[in-house]
Order: structure tokens, then C-alpha cells, then sequence
């Protein structure tokens, strides 16, 4: 059930990187205005990807596990919101607030798996006092 449910929101999802990806050649004209080559390059691109994407969301998301679509929809999670504080507190410090997060995120995830090994532990521990 929540790997259809998976499937089902990212087929959902799909048609808004088609409007993402729009967006972003636009902004990628306005950056050229400006003369800012660089980032419109970058805008470009990644408007392109984007809209290329959309069309492959739908086949592959049946083919991978949840676990591995979960995995990359954290990761570009994290790389999203350092880019958009890299704009507010420089490069430098949103890369360590990003590597900060992504520590703390392994650290959750490794406390939940040891967690039914404590339990064993526990259960198991307390009849050896008696």
C-alpha cells in the first residue's frame, strides 16, 4: 500500500516540473536581462532537466523500491533548501547548516535501527538480574 501510494503522488507531482521547468527558462531570460550569464545558464539547464524529467518520473517510479525514492527526495530536499539559504547566509554557512541536517537525519536513522536491539537487550537483560 505505501508503495502505490508513493507512485501515485509522484505521478501526481510529475506534471508540475513541466510548469517548474517553464518557469525556470523564464527566469533564465530575465537573468540574461540582467546579465547575469551564469546563473541564467544554470536556470536554463535546469528548467530543461526538468521539463525532460517529467516524462521519466512515471516509468521509473514503478521500477524503484519506496526506500531509494524516499532517500533521493530527502536529498534533493536538503540540496533545495541549501541553495535557497545560500542566497541569505552565504555558501560557506548553508553548507554546514545543510551537512549539520543531514548528520542529524543519519544519527535518527541509526537510533531507530538500533532501537529493537535496546529492546532485546532490555528484555532480555532484566531476567539476568533475578
Amino acid at each position: 500500500m505505501g508503495q502505490e501510494y508513493v507512485i501515485n503522488l509522484l505521478e501526481e507531482l510529475a506534471p508540475l516540473l513541466g510548469v517548474l521547468g517553464v518557469a525556470l527558462c523564464m527566469a533564465a531570460i530575465l537573468a540574461l536581462i540582467v546579465s547575469a550569464r551564469q546563473t541564467a545558464g544554470k536556470l536554463f539547464w535546469l528548467g530543461l532537466i526538468s521539463i525532460v524529467v517529467r516524462y521519466l518520473i512515471p516509468s521509473m517510479a514503478r521500477e524503484i523500491p519506496v526506500w531509494i525514492i524516499l532517500a533521493v527526495l530527502a536529498l534533493m530536499g536538503l540540496a533545495m533548501l541549501g541553495s535557497f539559504v545560500a542566497v541569505f547566509i552565504g555558501k560557506d554557512a548553508a553548507n554546514t547548516m545543510v551537512g549539520g541536517l543531514a548528520a542529524d537525519v543519519v544519527r535518527g536513522v541509526f537510533k531507530v535501527m538500533i532501537l529493537p536491539l535496546k529492546a532485546l537487550k532490555r528484555l532480555f537483560g532484566s531476567s539476568d538480574g533475578s
